[in-house]
């Protein structure tokens, strides 16, 4: 009900902005046409309206304050290169350190989102350090843009963790394993940094994020490359072995996933996150009583990558 008068709000809003565009009125119902459509959840309509009220005439301060409502709600919408622009923008107007640190870290985060890691992870660097050189302000230094900066610096950790491969031969196999067993490591040491400090949300998403890391590691190392002549037999005796060596991955992320959602109700924490644990509880049981069958080729195929057919001998290749 509440979003049906914003949306009946933002729509008189446009009429008078359409009336009188150039007018101090007609702009400033333009800007409140985008505050109504953004209150009724409606962020690509709202960006709309920013927009058109950024495109006319405005002076540096409003500029920065429709940069900000703007940035936003493309955030929102995930539409994150017009996010990245308006950040980048706003990040060149006079800001307090408060609101330095947001949009350090939101642009480090719309960054991450757009697949720029490198980008991202340079950024969020710049975050970390202006929140190490502002300690004096208590407000940023127990805010929870640190956090947000920290967590999304793991995530980037994860998700070059993700591409690194698994390969034969066995030689080259045990060196990726290595390397992927030391991402490993480093990414869980940068969620639990998310842990120690002081915002709850960040605190259950980093937690969660854990067991996830967890599962994620099962399940790459029941995809690694195995040979090409194996057959169904094979499949079995060999994912059966493997998987009573890597099982133990799978108790401790349903721990963790425990642990998190235990520690999570009880500091208050009913968000997505909460309710993503609950989730994952379920998800990683179902995983652990799959690992405890007995090894049938039904159990496997998912995780048998597909064999690549090689032209034959007469057969041209393309370029």
């Amino acid at each position: 009900m509440e979003e049906t008068r914003y949306l009946e709000a933002a729509t008189d809003f446009v009429r008078v902005a359409e009336l009188i565009p150039e007018s101090k009125t007609g702009l400033a119902a333009r800007f409140n046409a985008g505050l109504c459509y953004e209150y009724a959840k409606k962020p690509a309509e709202a960006a709309v309206q920013y927009k058109l009220r950024l495109d006319a005439n405005s002076e540096a301060s409003e500029r920065a304050t429709i940069l900000y409502r703007l940035a936003t709600v493309y955030e929102q919408a995930k539409s994150w290169p017009e996010a990245i622009e308006s950040l980048k923008e706003l990040r060149t107007h006079p800001l307090n350190i408060i609101d330095e640190m947001d949009v350090r870290t939101r642009l480090g985060e719309a960054l991450f989102q757009n697949g720029s890691l490198d980008a991202s992870d340079t950024e969020l660097d710049g975050a970390i350090a202006f929140w190490e050189a502002n300690q004096n302000v208590s407000i940023l230094r127990t805010g929870a843009d640190i956090s947000k900066a920290k967590f999304t610096k793991a995530r980037i950790l994860e998700a070059r963790f993700d591409k690194m491969p698994l390969r034969l031969p066995v030689e080259r196999m045990k060196q990726d394993l290595k390397n992927k067993i030391r991402a490993f490591k480093k990414i869980q040491t940068a969620y639990l940094d998310v842990v120690r400090h002081t915002s709850t949300h960040y605190s259950a998403r980093a937690g969660h994020a854990i067991g996830l890391l967890y599962e994620s590691m099962y399940d790459q190392l029941m995809r690694a490359e195995v040979p090409e002549n194996f057959t169904e037999s094979d499949y079995v005796i060999y994912y059966e072995h493997l998987r009573k060596k890597i099982r133990p991955l799978l108790f401790r992320a349903a721990e963790i996933y425990r642990t998190n959602l235990e520690l999570a109700v009880r500091a208050g924490n009913t968000g997505e996150w909460v309710q993503e644990s609950r989730a994952s509880v379920e998800k990683i049981k179902a995983l652990i009583r799959e690992s405890l069958e007995d090894p049938e080729p039904h159990l496997f195929k998912k995780y048998i990558r597909p064999k690549v057919e090689k032209p034959a001998a007469n057969e041209p290749t393309s370029d």
